[in-house]
């Protein structure tokens, strides 16, 4: 069966924030591009545009001091400027009081027409003197490398922006889009290639210049930890939409197909006794992709190692050794239930 989704502009909510895939972060500093998908670009911007918006960037730090000397990852995940047909991107820290010891990063379109707009996305990436933007303490703020794309197909591209913010208490937010301008501000483009699902990454998988989607469908999902009540997010793989052609894309042809296959493959474990009798884990993953390789639900329920706990059980007490318990039983449940939104084509 071909899943097929062709253009159009129909805007569609998305199912809760992004899987934590930490993309590794690029190479992309100053003014310079970023690989091929902003090599084609034509960059109308110049070179004084993106030192403009990246002094600011610069003062926003040097007024926050000590706090800005406490953070060193910002030169690494911000402070990027991108040229674009038309004026500039940049990712910058920005000053949110008038004290300058609050920032929060954000995105700048400078454009050549002498129009501006800035937007913070929704992310809980705000610094103070307590937590400083690297979270070295709390957590981690990861950045996928920026790039351009024209994924609505009206002739010019959009900026792809994913971050994710992580936290040692099982905190975690994310956000990933892709950003245009209009009617003077930064705006979401809708995706209606994804059928509703969260964005939870963009890459190039087939070489073609394009980018491609990345969504865990309705593998995504919260639970807390019984005992501690930490929150913690539970995902299966990545799906990928393929961006095929202008305006069409596909779940089901050979790319989104290699894909799959890919994100279901069974982890290495170069540490494991290859003569050990040892049972595989089964995860919230696996049991994902049992429904996406063909099983049923009833068959997938049926790989779930553990149960929920009893109302009668203290969840702070560690349950018999023979008896699994998980915190997130109903997450196996509902994974094991959903309908796939592609399924794996034996070849």
């Amino acid at each position: 069966m071909e899943h097929e989704h062709r253009g159009g502009t129909e805007a569609r909510g998305t199912a809760g924030l992004a899987a934590a895939l930490l993309i590794a972060l690029g190479g992309l500093g100053g003014c310079g591009s970023a690989g091929a998908h902003l090599a084609a670009v034509a960059p109308d911007g110049s070179d004084a545009a993106c030192d403009a918006v990246l002094a600011e960037h610069r003062a926003a730090l040097l007024a926050a001091g000590e706090l800005a000397a406490s953070s060193p990852a910002h030169d690494e995940a911000l402070g990027r400027c991108i040229r674009a047909p038309g004026g500039v991107w940049a990712l910058v820290v920005e000053a949110t009081d008038a004290e300058g010891r609050e920032l929060r990063w954000a995105i700048v379109w400078r454009g050549a027409d002498g129009t501006s707009a800035r937007f913070a996305p929704p992310l809980m990436a705000t610094c103070d003197d307590v937590e400083p933007c690297n979270f070295d303490d709390y957590g981690a703020l990861e950045l996928d490398p920026p790039r351009l794309d024209d994924v609505d197909d009206d002739g010019r591209p959009e900026l792809y922006v994913g971050a994710v913010f992580s936290g040692n208490e099982g905190v975690y937010d994310a956000t990933h889009a892709f950003y245009t301008v209009s009617a003077g501000a930064i705006v979401a483009v809708p995706l209606p290639a994804l059928r509703g699902f969260a964005l939870e990454g963009a890459r190039d998988l087939d070489g073609d210049g394009r980018l491609d989607l990345l969504t865990n469908g309705p593998y995504l999902g919260d639970y807390s930890g019984s005992c501690s009540g930490f929150g913690n997010r539970g995902t299966g793989p990545l799906l990928a939409v393929h961006h095929a052609a202008a305006g069409v894309w596909r779940w089901d042809d050979d790319v989104a197909q290699t894909a799959l296959a890919a994100a279901c493959a069974p982890a290495e474990d170069e540490d494991e006794d290859e003569d050990a009798d040892v049972e595989p884990l089964v995860s919230l993953e696996t049991v994902a992709c049992a429904r996406l390789f063909g099983a049923t639900a009833a068959e997938a329920r049926a790989l779930i190692p553990c149960r929920a706990w009893r109302d009668d059980e203290d969840p702070c007490d560690l349950p018999p050794e023979e008896d699994a318990v998980c915190d997130e039983h109903a997450l196996f449940e509902a994974f094991a239930d959903a309908t796939p939104p592609v399924v794996f084509r034996a070849r």
